[in-house]
């Protein structure tokens, strides 16, 4: 059995292949590298880190909150002059 290992002919011949095949070669890398993302994006979403969970908020105030707002006199709150309402004519 003679094998010809002559350079030349070696490249000349992956030449005619990837002329051959070079649009199933090029969608067989494409697919092969957008499975590979999608793998490596469900990976992350699933296994990220949990979310903090904010803490709990009181229902109640203290009463020291509860005499400030008892205390407040609708008279004396400060409304600005000179402002014209755009919305009537």
């Amino acid at each position: 059995m003679n094998v010809n290992l002559d350079i030349p002919t070696i490249i000349r011949s992956l030449q005619q292949f990837i002329k051959r095949f070079h649009s199933i070669i090029f969608f067989t890398i494409l697919g092969g590298l957008l499975i590979t993302g999608s793998i490596f994006v469900l990976f992350v979403i699933n296994n990220g880190p949990l979310p903090e969970v904010p803490p709990e908020f009181s229902d109640s105030f203290d009463q020291e909150t509860i005499d400030k707002v008892e205390q407040l006199d609708p008279s004396e709150l400060y409304k600005p002059t000179g402002r014209s309402n755009p919305f009537i004519e």
